[in-house]
């Protein structure tokens, strides 16, 4: 996963040790076109991951930065977007993306396709509120997806998306705005193991505007939600509702899977067009995603969150870095479903956020990274960490 902003056209990296730039025979740096890949402005937030050589950007498409667009791009195939006229998005704030293996090396019995996910927040439409409701949300889209023949030419046909809920186990109150997110996936032999654990902070005023909640999503709650009943929107008075109706064969928002086969559909170009315009308005489940928070916090808000699963005397467990608004670290422990702080770093002075934490998993190291500065730590609580400028 990563969030990243860039030029409208941008180089391609050909060392990445050097970060030199990919030219032609006459020596001059290539360029592409970055619209629907990154945003013009930097402090647009946007993530992308690469699958395959193929582009999955969830970003702005327009120099004003309100049109915003889940994007794939690629040489070989027919570039994909969400439909910005259907109001997909709700002025996203896109704080990650995931690439999940879930058709296996082997295959699986369902035949299912991998998947791409992105996480963020936006305006909840579906709250019939005075004030606008900000949400946290998954979204998916199958690899496998080249649009319809007719109905979403060139447009996502798997598109799909759900409410993230992390709320206060005593009285529901909800931790809405996502902060970041770290999807740990045991092996790609356990897809199904895979958990999105993400941070989460709140606009209320529960606790503070400094609240914040961890809270984590196994995959079986994902695809339960993905799974259940579909919400529609009247077009003509933006009011949602849950639609208990018929849903047309095959699933609408689904790969192809050995089902899908089995119906002589091989392809998204062969989807029924019944199934497509049904999609068009049903992209929003109406089940959120729930859980309850592993850690609270009343005092400081989690910016950043990485997760490492380590072997213990006992099994295995996870091991959690959190950084703080105000430069700090915690690595805290998951045990019985309860996460417990065991250490906290100062890392960079008051003022300064954890912007980026990266884990080195071979190593055992963890960057972390703010406005000016860069610090390598090593999570033995007995060793210090260093700290130096950034680029």
């Amino acid at each position: 996963m990563s969030r990243t902003g860039c030029k409208p056209l941008r180089g391609q990296t050909q060392n990445v040790q050097h970060f030199s730039l990919e030219r032609d025979t006459s020596g001059k740096v290539l360029l592409e076109d970055g619209k629907g890949r990154c945003p013009f402005d930097p402090e647009y937030r946007s993530t992308a991951v690469m699958v395959d050589g193929e582009l999955y950007a969830g970003t702005v498409s327009n120099f004003q930065g309100n049109e915003p667009t889940i994007y794939r791009s690629q040489e070989s195939r027919i570039a994909l977007k969400t439909e910005n006229s259907l109001n997909w998005l709700q002025d996203p704030v896109f704080v990650g993306s995931a690439y999940l293996r879930e058709s296996l090396p082997a295959g699986n019995p369902e035949g299912d396709d991998d998947k791409v996910y992105f996480f963020f927040s936006e305006t909840g439409k579906e709250f019939d509120y005075f004030e606008n409701t900000i949400v946290s949300r998954i979204a998916r889209v199958c690899k496998g997806d080249q649009g319809g023949e007719r109905v979403l030419q060139r447009r996502w046909t798997t598109f799909l998306k759900a409410q993230l809920l992390c709320s206060h186990p005593e009285d529901g109150f909800p931790f809405n705005v996502l902060q970041d997110v770290f999807v740990l996936t045991p092996g790609e032999l356990r897809r199904r193991g895979a958990v999105f654990s993400g941070g989460f902070t709140s606009t209320g005023n529960k606790g503070g505007l400094g609240s914040s909640a961890v809270c984590a999503f196994p995959m079986h709650s994902v695809q339960r939600a993905f799974g259940g009943l579909y919400k529609e929107v009247n077009r003509e008075t933006q009011q949602w509702y849950t639609d208990t109706g018929p849903v047309p064969e095959p699933r609408p928002g689904t790969c192809i899977t050995s089902h899908t086969r089995h119906l002589k559909i091989n392809s998204s170009l062969q989807m029924p067009d019944r199934v497509l315009n049904f999609i068009k308005d049903h992209f929003l489940m109406d089940s959120p995603v729930p859980s309850l928070p592993l850690l609270l916090q009343s005092r400081l808000r989690y910016q950043q969150i990485g997760v490492h699963r380590a072997q213990g005397l006992h099994g295995t467990y996870d091991v959690l870095f959190l950084g703080t608004d105000d430069g700090r670290l915690h690595k805290a422990v998951r045990v019985n479903h309860r996460v417990h702080i065991i250490e906290e770093i100062r890392l960079f002075p008051t003022g300064q956020p954890v912007l980026q934490l990266l884990l080195d998993q071979d190593q055992g190291l963890v960057y972390a990274a703010t406005y000016t500065a860069v610090a390598q730590v090593e999570p033995d609580p007995r060793r210090r960490h260093r700290t130096g400028p950034g680029m």
